[in-house]
């Protein structure tokens, strides 16, 4: 497995609009991680706020970690810009998180839809995996990301996240006017929804179903039939945010990474991704 050292520990201060502070609670750099390809195939981005490549510390721009996307796009297409974005801690340590602002439009967007992203609402295999912190059992909606914010209009696309009654939300909007396929469940609840946790979805098209996965590598699935719809998407697809609303903000919500492949997952691959991030977070997932 392909294994990369991290750097350039900082500490706090404000660049290109962004602010940081210092302080976060004990961490410890680990010793090395592994890019999310080699830990299961098929990743196309792996960004981690604990990663001085990825990010460090400082900027608008958030790296991705994998070097060659299972999709056939190159790393730096799959790279964000951040929008009111607040890192907390020391770049490198496995502390460090970012919050959002309430007001924040984009939270983290790429620069253009690639043929994956914009498939998302067109039967287009996926798991998207995000490391966070809860700070409330309570919890305030929040898109982990998508192409789509409203269902009204002519809005066309997908979007997933969390709330304070389903914990998990899926949506795809197709044909312009209202959501065709809403598949949500509840999973988890009350206090067991605070602290670190990792919110993980894949929709594998051929089985279909959908399946969820919080805080636990044996996610729970359930049956859906999405309608195919070539139309694009009407946003870029985005994180923790989605097309100029739904942020998960800094009352919430603590972030630390997120993963993307563009296959449905397993209970054993996601296994190894628990394992990868409790590495890098120093945190036991699950």
């Amino acid at each position: 497995m392909a294994v990369k050292n991290i750097i350039r520990p900082i500490s706090g201060g404000n660049v290109a609009g962004l602010s940081f502070n210092s302080g976060a609670s004990g961490g410890s750099p680990p010793a090395s991680y592994n890019t999310m390809d080699t830990v299961v195939t098929g990743a196309v981005f792996d960004i981690d706020f604990t990663i001085t490549d990825s990010y460090g510390g400082t900027g608008t721009a958030v790296d991705n970690l994998v070097p060659s996307p299972a999709d056939g796009e190159t790393q730096a297409t799959y790279d964000f810009t951040a929008s009111d974005m607040t890192f907390n801690g020391t770049a490198g340590d496995s502390d460090a998180y970012v919050t959002f602002a309430s007001s924040s439009s984009n939270s983290l967007l790429l620069s253009a839809n690639t043929d994956f992203t914009n498939g998302l609402h067109d039967n287009e295999d996926f798991t998207l995996v995000t490391a966070i912190e809860s700070l409330d059992s309570t919890w305030a909606f929040g898109a982990l990301g998508g192409t789509v914010g409203g269902s009204g209009g002519a809005n066309v696309g997908l979007r997933f996240g969390a709330t304070a009654t389903e914990r998990m939300q899926f949506i795809q909007i197709s044909g312009g006017s209202s959501a065709v396929n809403q598949q949500s469940t509840t999973i988890l609840s009350g206090a067991d929804a605070t602290g670190d946790l990792i919110l993980a979805i894949a929709y594998d098209h051929t089985a279909g179903d959908i399946k969820y996965w919080l805080n636990s590598s044996t996610g729970e699935t359930i049956s859906v039939s999405l309608t195919a719809d070539t139309a694009s998407a009407t946003s870029i697809f985005q994180l923790f945010g989605a097309a100029g609303a739904l942020v998960m903000t800094s009352t919430q919500w603590r972030i630390r990474g997120a993963s993307m492949w563009n296959k449905a997952l397993s209970n054993a691959e996601m296994a190894d991704v628990f394992t990868e991030y409790n590495s890098r977070h120093a945190t036991t997932y699950g």
